[in-house]
């Protein structure tokens, strides 16, 4: 349940230790082998767009964590476009539900409605005058 946040600070500390390591045992560099290498594409807005008609509760959920903060991943509920900036599997006070592809149920915790500041899902959910969309 990793996000770039919490990588971020857990490799700064990592990094802090094996610099401190590496400057007292120098290492010899190794060749890299250029036949095993892969290469991946550069990411687009485009990537970000999550349909919950053609994707899983998981699927969207590891999107969301794999994308966050950049190209975000994006949604559409009820005709209005929002960012999806914290998802879960499991329910929480500050979340409320979707139903996605294979009646899976994902949690939305944080979002960001289109020109509008980051909420909680509850939080949107309330100022909401219908109920929710059922793919």
């Amino acid at each position: 349940n990793e996000t770039i946040e919490t990588l971020h600070d857990r490799l700064a500390k990592q990094g802090a230790d094996l610099l401190i390591n590496i400057l007292k045992n120098p290492i010899k560099e190794t060749p890299q082998d250029e036949t095993k290498a892969t290469m991946c594409k550069k990411l687009s807005r485009k990537d970000g767009e999550v349909n919950v008609n053609i994707m899983t509760a998981k699927d969207i959920d590891l999107h969301v964590r794999a994308l966050v903060p950049w190209p975000g991943a994006k949604c559409v509920i009820g005709e209005k476009p929002i960012k999806l900036l914290k998802t879960s599997l499991k329910q929480s006070d500050n979340s409320f539900e979707i139903l996605c592809k294979d009646d899976s149920i994902l949690y939305i915790s944080m979002l960001q409605p289109e020109g509008g500041k980051p909420m909680t899902g509850a939080d949107w959910k309330r100022g909401r005058k219908t109920n929710l969309p059922r793919p």
